[in-house]
């Protein structure tokens, strides 16, 4: 069972999603994808939140309801993916201005359609997806991720992605962050037109979110984080 989360996305990320009724090719809103399996990447070894977990990093397979393929990261450490071929209502979810975020934009844009590109530090595709994979994960949860190596791309490897993509962070968000719904909301990532963005907290309406992202946090804080495979 591949386990892909970020509370899907991580704490400070999920308290301001919202659903947004914007189309991106293939997905709109109240349409359904389909987890396919998985693509180019490798069986990899972590620690989230103090627990080894050994699952896949790399590309995840997902189909649209138009049958439209495409290629998603993983945006979820808290949650698993249950076998290819479950399908899930999809929601767009908005991001905040946050350079992480910035850095794993330029990750998903630069490499996920591209592993060719990955080359450039690593010594096969499938090492360098699980390295993007990996270095994506390290700045959405830099507190809660470690990665030694042991199982997986080279540690040097993923802090090249790491350090790459935060020298290029900055400037527009460009990439989309999709909720699964329905199965304790699993995040995924995907390239796309600039996303929403939210600015600094100033309203109402965003502490109404941010309340309501933290309620959830805390309730999804008392399920166990399940196993990578």
């Amino acid at each position: 069972m591949v386990q892909c989360s970020v509370l899907g996305l991580r704490p400070w990320l999920a308290a301001v999603l919202t659903v947004l009724g914007l189309a991106w090719p293939g997905i709109a809103r109240a349409e359904l994808v389909t987890f396919n399996g998985t693509g180019i990447g490798e069986t990899v070894t972590i620690n989230f939140n103090g627990s080894e977990k050994t699952g896949f990093a790399g590309q995840l397979q997902m189909l649209a309801s138009d049958n439209t393929q495409f290629l998603a990261f993983c945006g979820d450490l808290l949650h698993s993916m249950p076998a290819a071929g479950t399908s899930y209502d999809v929601a767009l979810s908005s991001l905040p201005d946050d350079a992480n975020v910035s850095a794993i934009a330029y990750l998903v844009n630069k490499y996920l359609n591209n592993p060719a590109a990955t080359l450039g530090f690593a010594a096969s595709v499938d090492a360098g997806e699980a390295a993007v994979q990996l270095a994506i994960w390290a700045l959405e949860y830099p507190t809660l991720f470690s990665y030694s190596g042991a199982n997986g791309p080279p540690v040097s490897v993923v802090d090249n992605f790491i350090n790459e993509a935060v020298a290029n962070a900055g400037g527009t968000v460009v990439f989309r962050a999709w909720t699964l719904e329905g199965t304790e909301g699993q995040g995924i990532l995907t390239p796309g037109s600039p996303a929403p963005v939210v600015p600094e907290p100033s309203s109402i309406l965003l502490l109404g979110f941010g309340l309501t992202g933290l309620v959830a946090y805390r309730w999804r804080g008392r399920a166990k984080v399940l196993a990578l495979a």
